[in-house]
């Protein structure tokens, strides 16, 4: 990497992380299998999928030439077979040229009404980013989350950690999603600890 190079990818992750003031926890909602694509622009899904304009999707398997595995989009239409998605929230709809099919895997990203480490309800911890540097930019301080116990026989799985720039949870526009390295399944309310966020070029859009 050019000095150039590094120095204009460490400002914009200085910009970027300047929005993500808070950080809290979600998991995958609802898993969804692609059926084909509709005009290289609109993923084909089963009737009664259920997603809605704004929904968070996070690419778990990708197919070649279509959208990129282990990013996340947003849903800007959605059909009763159909939806189409943008890297930004009510951006423009994403195009490819490969063809999207069986092996084009998702999940549907919902935040958990999380306490934060002072134990308000549904509220995000704070996040304080150290500077970037050969393109990677680290939040180390320790965030401790009081994650809700589920409902009747249900279970929450903290599948990724999330950024906003606000501090209420399910308000405002997502800004990145990380996906954890091993979901942690609750049955009743405990605590979930992050010790290290770390964010590089991937987490934006292209």
């Amino acid at each position: 990497m050019s000095a150039v190079g590094g120095t204009l990818k460490n400002a914009a992750l200085t910009t970027i992380t300047g929005k993500a003031k808070f950080c809290s926890l979600a998991e995958a909602y609802k898993e969804f299998t692609a059926t084909g694509d509709v005009e290289k622009k609109k993923i084909k899904l089963t009737a009664g999928h259920g997603l809605v304009a704004n929904n968070i999707i996070y690419v778990n398997t990708s197919e070649a030439n279509t959208l990129v595995e282990g990013r996340f989009y947003f849903v800007v239409t959605a059909e009763a077979e159909n939806v189409t998605v943008s890297q930004t929230e009510g951006g423009p709809i994403e195009e490819w040229t490969g063809t999207v099919a069986g092996a084009f895997k998702f999940a549907q990203v919902k935040e958990i009404a999380v306490k934060n480490k002072s134990a308000e309800a549904n509220k995000r911890n704070p996040t304080t980013w150290a500077a970037a540097a050969k393109g990677v930019i680290k939040d180390t301080t320790s965030k401790e989350f009081k994650v809700p116990g589920a409902s009747g026989a249900g279970k929450i799985v903290v599948t990724y950690i999330v950024f906003y720039e606000g501090e209420a949870v399910a308000a405002g526009e997502c800004l990145a999603v990380n996906k954890v390295a091993t979901p942690e399944t609750f049955e009743s309310e405990q605590a979930y600890t992050i010790t290290e966020n770390v964010w590089d070029d991937s987490k934006t859009a292209a």
